[in-house]
């Protein structure tokens, strides 16, 4: 858990590009799964170029997808269609093995003036009326929720 390796959640309420820049020192260093969606790219550049001003930096790690990209007998631009010939290619060529874990990393003591768990914004700062809170309380429990 993080708060074994001394550090804690911290929760905000504003764009990543914003709060991270805050955060992130000198020399700083963030880490994020790579993303491939548009507007998830486009975060990605506001964050990057937010962290460049900070003299910080960007770092991306693939991670959405059962293969790696590196790791394919084939290029993403070249991406076999339908999904079956896809599937069928990789069954016959990908010659995939378990990549080593990366180590745990050394966490930063969570940020205890903003944004710590003790922070959490309440349901009507995150802009919920209260009729729709009250209605959120009283529904029957979604069967096809995962928390």
């Amino acid at each position: 858990s993080l708060k074994s390796l001394g550090s804690d959640l911290s929760m905000f309420v504003d764009k990543p590009e914003d709060v991270l820049q805050k955060l992130a020192g000198p020399q700083s260093i963030v880490i994020c799964q790579e993303e491939v969606t548009s507007e998830e790219l486009n975060v990605d550049k506001a964050v990057s170029k937010g962290l460049h001003k900070v003299d910080s930096k960007l770092v991306k790690v693939w991670g959405p997808t059962l293969y790696h990209p590196d790791d394919l007998p084939f290029s993403m631009d070249n991406l076999p269609e339908p999904f079956t010939v896809m599937r069928n290619t990789l069954e016959k060529r990908a010659k995939v093995e378990v990549r080593e874990l990366l180590p745990d990393p050394k966490l930063p003591a969570a940020n205890q003036a903003d944004g710590s768990l003790k922070d959490v914004p309440s349901l009507e700062a995150l802009g919920f009326s209260k009729e729709e809170i009250s209605e959120m309380q009283t529904q029957d429990e979604d069967k096809r929720g995962v928390m």
